[in-house]
């Protein structure tokens, strides 16, 4: 049994299930759905309201205002962090003076800051400590699902990945830029960015995003609508199909090229077939915490979104909002 600790217990952290969701969305509610593996130990939080409503989930697990107390009384195997981004590039280093989990799983982004994000990485990488980065749709698997039919070909040649949303940079922003790169397998070697000024809202840009990966396939962000649109899709193209993810993210259908009956010398794509539904209770959040304990009990040793991958796909997003201030 593996102790774990939730540092942040705001929305993230815990408090996201107190909405009317059909699956559990935070990691206080991915850790008790795993209680096979996981006993919490503790949480920390500033918040009184926060620490109170943690401890009516989880009434044997010890509240904690300051992260160094609950540090060092329990020494979590596993440590969650879901504070705010800014200032925890001095929170882990806190964390990891006082003790090393089997590993750490933080909530994105990792810091405001490139130079604070590579701490975050370096710091966990010298002390040989994990870093999990929740990036949910690395976890989901209807997008690891279309990740492994690029691998194997089923589509053919990739020649374009499209990740259409509604808009704020950083909030689902990183999601699409996230997502991008872990279809692709790669990161760009040329990009344009065409800011969206009509869509930017609360202090976040909108950007539009094209690039080039090395393999030559284009890859494209699009913004659409403002950020009460509740939609995220996927357009995937190959040489000889293309599969396509809506419904936010829970049904993939394939329409395969075919030799056109009606024009000369042309393929047409054939009508979109089943590929993939997504069990409509499937918790991300829960299928992150058991890859953590995997890691953790030495079954893995591959991260499906790593602190490098978040420091790369962040960094575009510093780039991107750099133009979107010109």
């Amino acid at each position: 049994m593996l102790t774990t600790a939730v540092i942040g217990l705001g929305q993230a952290g815990s408090r996201f299930d107190e909405e009317p969701r059909p699956m559990v969305w935070s990691h206080t509610g991915a850790y008790l759905g795993a209680s096979d593996r996981f006993h919490i130990a503790g949480g920390a939080d500033i918040n009184e309201d926060n620490l109170a409503r943690f401890k009516i989930r989880c009434p044997k697990a010890d509240a904690f205002s300051d992260v160094a107390t609950m540090v060092s009384a329990i020494k979590p195997d596993v440590i969650s962090i879901c504070t705010p981004p800014k200032g925890r590039a001095k929170l882990v280093e806190t964390i990891l003076s006082l003790h090393r989990p089997k590993i750490l799983v933080c909530e994105k982004p990792l810091e405001l800051d490139e130079l604070s994000r590579q701490k975050i990485v370096e710091i966990c990488a010298d002390a040989s400590v994990p870093l999990l980065v929740n990036y949910n749709r690395r976890f989901a698997t209807i997008y690891r699902m279309a990740h492994k039919a690029i691998e194997d070909g089923i589509l053919g040649e990739i020649l374009s990945i499209t990740v259409i949303a509604s808009n704020r940079l950083w909030s689902i922003g990183s999601h699409t830029i996230n997502l991008l790169y872990f279809l692709a397998g790669d990161f760009p070697e040329t990009w344009m960015a065409l800011p969206r000024p009509d869509l930017y809202e609360d202090s976040e840009p909108a950007v539009d995003l094209s690039c080039r990966f090395p393999s030559g396939a284009a890859g494209h962000v699009l913004t659409i609508g403002a950020k009460g649109t509740g939609f995220f899709e996927v357009d995937i193209f190959g040489k000889d199909a293309r599969l396509q993810i809506t419904k936010r993210g829970t049904e993939a259908t394939i329409s395969r090229f075919k030799t056109s009956q009606q024009y000369l010398n042309y393929r047409v794509l054939s009508d979109p077939e089943e590929y993939y539904c997504s069990d409509p209770n499937e918790s991300t959040f829960q299928i992150m915490v058991n890859e953590a304990a995997d890691i953790a009990e030495g079954k893995q040793d591959f991260l499906s979104s790593s602190g490098n991958d978040a420091l790369r796909s962040e960094t575009m997003l510093d780039k991107l909002a750099g133009e979107c201030n010109k």
